[in-house]
């Protein structure tokens, strides 16, 4: 692979991703990748491995989990969300990820992504404050689902 950035890319990376340190979003750029899923196009599957950490810069896509034959939308991600972070952990999903319209997403390379990380700890510190921040979103969006539930009278 090359070691030069797609300047689509590096500008992506550098207006997705400003609070991330200059010489960082260059490493960004050069292992970065632009997809454009259409509508309709699982991104991730459940259960299978997450080869990518992403970040939606169009479009919407769908968090859905397998519920019998079906995998049913547990919520909606918007530009900015970031999505795949099992790349960084087991490296394997736990969602299935669907796009809702047709997107355009910035994609980083489970290894190069992981190697990177080792390589130079400003793209550690802005990587994980990033993916907390989408876990605790997500968290609280649980949260408030419970609570609705919770009302209408659901059981645990």
């Amino acid at each position: 692979m090359s070691d030069r950035s797609d300047p689509a890319v590096a500008g992506l990376v550098e207006r997705m991703l400003p609070g991330v340190p200059m010489t960082a979003r260059g490493t960004l750029a050069v292992i970065g990748r632009i997809e454009c899923p259409p509508a309709g196009t699982y991104v991730m599957r459940e259960g299978r491995p997450t080869r990518d950490v992403g970040l939606i810069v169009d479009g919407r896509l769908a968090v859905c989990d397998r519920m019998g034959t079906e995998d049913v939308t547990l919520m909606t991600l918007e530009p900015g969300d970031v999505f795949g972070w099992s790349a960084v952990l087991d490296g394997i999903s736990t969602a299935s990820i669907v796009a809702l319209d047709d997107a355009r997403v910035l994609l980083f390379e489970r290894f190069r992504l992981l190697s990177a990380i080792e390589t130079d700890e400003r793209i550690a510190v802005a990587l994980y404050r990033r993916l907390l921040e989408a876990v605790a979103s997500r968290l609280d969006a649980t949260r408030l689902l419970t609570r609705d539930v919770y009302a209408a009278g659901g059981r645990a």
